[in-house]
């Protein structure tokens, strides 16, 4: 399963000076549900914030930030480009913006293209699937009410197994594979760190599982990655017709 890690808030927030401008409008993106002033923000305000600072939408931040910090890796960035283009965005022209201030200026401006690149990126960390045959010829016409109707399928597996129906399934098409990204259960935490200061806070993350649901409609192969056995039915049963 996908694990997450610490988030090293110097190695991230240094990347924005000179770009102050993208915190100051990913603060901005939250309105009123942050107790700060956007205006003349600098990246030790925007540091000690995230120590101290207050706010009812504080937790929904943290976990958008963490989520842009996810993606400032290599991977994360031909992804963020990838999902840009295709989407018709074009947030650096020039191609000069670090992977940190791209992945938050995506996250603030077009969350479409932001979720995608966080998608596909999400899809290349699974670290084993489990194979499927289906019946030929047997493909997903509709792909987006396919995504409804298995996340309330899921929903409801998980509210008896679990006790919660908190799940979320993107999809995104690749060629002939139709991919599904299943995140489900209760949000984690995990440290954020300032060497500097050396001071820690949580940092609310993002859900602390996730699937991952792939099926090519020229093979007709299913293949799943999910923590129990019991998790890979409900996909198996929607799109219909596979055995191992």
């Amino acid at each position: 399963m996908v694990k997450h890690r610490a988030f090293n808030g110097d190695r991230f927030l240094d990347k924005f000076q000179g770009q102050e401008v993208i915190l100051a409008a990913y603060v901005r993106s939250w309105g009123t549900g942050l107790d700060v002033d956007a205006a003349g923000l600098d990246v030790a305000q925007f540091k000690q914030f995230l120590l101290t600072g207050t706010g009812s939408l504080k937790n929904e931040f943290m976990e958008g930030l963490y989520r842009a910090y996810d993606l400032a890796t290599d991977r994360g960035y031909e992804d963020l480009v990838a999902a840009c283009r295709d989407l018709k965005y074009a947030p650096d022209p020039s191609g000069r913006l670090p992977v940190e201030c791209l992945s938050l200026k995506v996250r603030t401006e077009n969350e479409a293209a932001f979720n995608l690149a966080y998608d596909r990126c999400a899809l290349q960390k699974a670290e084993r699937f489990t194979v499927f045959r289906g019946q030929p010829g047997r493909i997903i016409e509709d792909a987006a009410t396919a995504t409804e109707r298995l996340q309330d399928r899921l929903a409801a597996m998980f509210k008896n197994d679990k006790n919660t129906d908190r799940v979320l399934v993107r999809h995104y098409q690749e060629g002939s594979y139709t991919n599904f990204i299943v995140y489900h259960e209760k949000r984690t935490q995990a440290v954020l760190v300032f060497q500097a200061t050396r001071r820690v806070a949580p940092t609310v993350l993002c859900p602390v599982q996730q699937d991952f649901i792939s099926y090519n409609s020229e093979t007709c192969q299913l293949e799943i990655e999910a923590r129990f056995p019991r998790e890979e039915t409900a996909p198996r049963g929607l799109i219909g017709g596979h055995d191992r």
